[in-house]
């Protein structure tokens, strides 16, 4: 019930999934990238592919009191995304 998908951006979405493990976002991220290449939804304006698709990354971190929010979703790990796989997992060091 605590879980949330949430638009952050132009094309970005965040899904904000307290008290799950890191294996377990995986598999979330892993459902929605398969949900979104079955529905083959054509995107005739894009040069880098026929049809829709997501790139996601995971990231997990134990939050303390000066932790914020926006540590999520900053840009250190958005690199991870560049390579050719889907999917980068990331855990944050511990603080």
């Amino acid at each position: 019930p605590a879980d949330q998908l949430a638009r952050y951006g132009g094309e970005e979405f965040v899904a904000v999934l307290p008290e799950t493990c890191i294996e377990g976002a995986r598999v979330v991220a892993e459902t929605m990238i398969k949900a979104v290449q079955d529905v083959k939804l054509v995107h005739g304006f894009s040069s880098a592919a026929d049809v829709v698709t997501i790139s996601a990354g995971v990231q997990t971190m134990v939050p303390s009191n000066d932790t914020s929010p926006r540590m999520l979703t900053e840009p250190f790990w958005l690199p991870l995304l560049a390579g050719p796989a889907p999917l980068s997992l990331l855990t944050a060091p511990a603080r």
